[in-house]
């Protein structure tokens, strides 16, 4: 048997190394046992996208024709839409009045008022920066006090629109953009709130469409 020298061995550990082996066998997790003294089976599971188990609720309640990735699915006030419209037509074109409404009430809130609708995502104030672009990128070269004064003009001419509701309906629907009037989906179906809020709606997109 040829002898070899410890260098020898030592270099031949390197190659082996390099190519991915090595002279030690991986070291088995160690078993934990429950107080009875037996071993517990493992209970680790990979970390599930939390996008999947929100599409994969939303299949559930409304079931498996739905469009799961939906932004309408993804706010309470959409939900009710998607069930109390005549059909889907009218669930697009209510859903777009109320997503409209809602982001001039949130512009008006950030940038005149100065805070965020909702106290729990106080947190997201501040955004990171998004480096990339995107083909349909249109940047905003308005100055802050031409932004400032398109919140306002905006958020006025909604307040127009919603005058013409009676403060009863308006004030519902401005409680569901807010997420403060109550459960609007019960079970999957309409609350009496939420039955309210949808016939609030038709009214407002006629005033809408009016002009």
């Amino acid at each position: 048997m040829m002898a070899y020298s410890k260098g020898a061995k030592r270099r031949a550990r390197r190659a082996r190394a390099a190519e991915g082996h090595t002279d030690m066998p991986g070291l088995a997790e160690t078993p934990k046992r429950k107080r009875d003294g037996r071993f517990a089976e493992s209970t680790r599971r990979p970390a599930e996208d939390p996008r999947v188990v929100a599409f994969n609720a939303r299949i559930r309640h409304f079931g498996p024709s739905v469009d799961a990735a939906s932004v309408m699915l993804a706010d309470p006030a959409g939900q009710a839409i998607h069930i109390g419209a005549r059909d889907a037509d009218e669930a697009g074109k209510l859903w777009d009045v109320f997503a409209r409404y809602d982001a001039a009430d949130e512009r008006y809130s950030r940038r005149i008022l100065g805070q965020p609708r909702f106290a729990n995502v106080g947190r997201l104030d501040i955004l990171p920066e998004r480096f990339e672009t995107r083909a349909d990128d249109r940047p905003d070269l308005r100055s802050e006090d031409e932004r400032d004064r398109d919140a306002v003009n905006g958020w006025m001419r909604w307040q127009g629109a919603m005058q013409s509701l009676g403060a009863h309906d308006a004030g519902l629907i401005t409680r569901a953009s807010r997420q403060t009037c109550g459960a609007l989906v019960i079970g999957g179906r309409l609350s009496t709130t939420g039955a309210a809020f949808v016939a609030a709606m038709r009214m407002l997109r006629q005033v809408v469409e009016r002009g």
